[in-house]
Parts: C-alpha cells; structure tokens; sequence
C-alpha cells in the first residue's frame, strides 16, 4: 500500500488492513518512523545485502589505514628542481614536505598562512634533512594582497618554479 500524507504528517500505510474489511483509520498526528518507510519497499536480502557490503567497506577501509605506505621508486630526484609548497605546517601538507626534502630539490619553499607554525615545521624538516635549502615565505590565500605578495616575491627571488604542490585552501 502506499503511504499518504494528511495535516503533514506521513500516514502509516503499510499496517494491515482491519479484519472487518473496512478502512483504517490513521491518527495523522504520529509521524511514521523512517526505518518503516524504508523497510516496507526494500526486501529483507536487500537489507542483509546492503549489511554486508558496509560491513566489507569499513573493514577495508580499516586495514587501509594500517597499511605501510610503499617505498618510493628509486631514483626520483629532484636534484635541480624548485618545489613549492602551500600548507606545508601541518598535516598532509607536512608530510608532503617531509617527502619533497628526502628528494633533495634544489630548493623548497613552504607557503604557510601561520609563520610560527611553518617555522616548526622547517625546523623539523631541517632536523630530519639538514642538507636541504628550505625556507618557509608567508602565504594566505583567503588574502587577495597575501597573494600577490607571495607571487612578486617568487618572481623575484626564484629563477623558475618547476613544481608546485598546492595543498592549502
């Protein structure tokens, strides 16, 4: 049976027909729960279908997270590279820069909103790598004028950029 509005609540239409044969009469004051709604279309091995399959997903998805990242390929340098980074003090941004710095570029600039933090994280990266030329330059780019600084100081101070890792905003 379908289920019917009336007063704007949703009509519980799928409860069984009176024995007498006659209409039901629904209390259009008790909203029906949605788990109900859903139930009446959906076949139970759809339900179970739908069960384990959630179940499998967050089992993967768990083991994912434990699984050791793999090795980076040998050889990849970026010896004669200028990389730049943006949201490099924190979170995936700093272990981008982690992995940048064991690349060895050139040169490696982290563009971070907060200069405290990005000094935390360039002396982190400079404890774990001391030999990389890495620098931390103030970039905010819910800043229009941050922006523009950002960028007349790269033209000025970087001969070429040949990476950029846009990781913030």
């Amino acid at each position: 049976m379908p289920v019917g509005h009336r007063d704007g609540h949703l009509q519980a239409a799928w409860e069984t027909e009176p024995k007498d044969g006659g209409v039901r009469q629904y209390n259009s004051r008790q909203p029906a729960p949605a788990f109900q709604l859903l139930a009446v279309h959906l076949h139970p091995l759809t339900i179970h279908l739908f069960y384990c399959l959630t179940m499998l997903w967050t089992l993967n998805f768990a083991v994912a997270q434990w699984t050791p990242l793999p090795a980076l390929p040998a050889g990849d340098s970026l010896a004669d590279k200028i990389v730049v980074l943006t949201g490099a003090n924190s979170g995936i941004g700093l272990a981008a820069a982690h992995t940048l710095a064991a690349r060895g570029p050139a040169k490696l600039v982290l563009a971070c909103r907060n200069m405290s933090t990005g000094a935390e994280a360039l002396a982190a990266i400079l404890k774990a790598y001391p030999r990389i030329d890495a620098v931390v330059w103030e970039l905010d780019l819910a800043d229009f004028a941050s922006i523009r600084a950002f960028g007349e100081r790269a033209a000025k101070e970087l001969p070429r950029v040949d990476s950029a890792v846009l990781n913030a905003g």
